[in-house]
């Protein structure tokens, strides 16, 4: 599992950006494993794009406590995103 938290000072200067590109590479290319899966809050609008954009897919949506949570996956040979 990867957390992050960025102070509101830093956002929207893409280094959640760069950091999950950095880390599912890594993952991809230095291990096995050939799929990730994450999870954010329905509400999280922020990190379900982050999450996009570093190339996770929707997958389905699931109740977590109070809240719901979007399951989404990235695949090793996504080609496009």
């Amino acid at each position: 599992m990867v957390g992050y938290r960025i102070a509101p000072w830093l956002w929207n200067n893409g280094i959640c950006t760069e950091a999950m590109r950095r880390v599912v590479e890594f993952i991809f290319s230095e291990t096995s494993m050939d799929r990730l899966q994450g999870n954010a809050e329905v509400r999280n609008i922020s990190s379900n794009k982050e999450l996009q954009k570093s190339g996770y897919q929707y997958l389905r949506q699931m109740e977590y406590g109070t809240y719901m949570k979007k399951i989404i996956g990235r695949d090793k040979y996504v080609t496009h995103y």
